[in-house]
């Protein structure tokens, strides 16, 4: 059935150096942001109703989100969004893999969300995580600060298929 969905996940023990806005593209219409402003649209009652209050205030506390933004899309229902999601979790896992081989870092992530709105139903929330931890490679776990020029490196990498 023809929806629009949004995607966004949390990511910890990372800072972006400077202001981002909007972000900057990582993958085909997959974003990564430090400012609320360039995700605030998929902060939804219903997001934050699906999330809870816990999960949905990390993302106001000074965040690192990778968020999407679909229109026209395809999903049949709920089993096939939660694939998506997962599809686009592994997506995020791969480019911090990437990521690493650029900068050592601990960089991880925790729950995703998927917000599905069909154009004949009402909208509705799927999530999932997938088991992944990363360390610095002395297994410590610490913040890394990136900048645009190593995240643009790792994006390439990761479009490239080095990963």
């Amino acid at each position: 059935m023809n929806c629009d969905y949004s995607l966004i996940v949390r990511l910890y023990d990372i800072e972006l150096d400077g202001a981002w806005g909007r972000g900057d593209q990582i993958y085909s219409n997959v974003w990564l942001t430090n400012e609320s402003a360039g995700f605030k649209q998929l902060l939804t009652p219903l997001l934050s109703q699906g999330a809870g209050g816990l999960e949905f205030d990390r993302f106001l506390s000074s965040p690192v989100v990778v968020w999407a933004k679909v229109e026209n899309a395809q999903i049949s229902g709920h089993h096939e969004a939660l694939a998506l999601l997962t599809s686009y979790l592994y997506l995020i896992q791969s480019f911090l893999n990437v990521l690493w081989t650029v900068k050592d870092h601990a960089v991880n992530f925790e729950l995703g969300f998927i917000q599905v709105t069909p154009t004949e139903s009402g909208p509705y929330i799927s999530s999932n995580l997938i088991g992944d931890a990363k360390s610095l490679s002395s297994g410590g776990i610490k913040q890394t600060r990136f900048t645009r020029e190593e995240v643009r490196l790792a994006s390439s990498l990761l479009k490239k298929g080095v990963f």
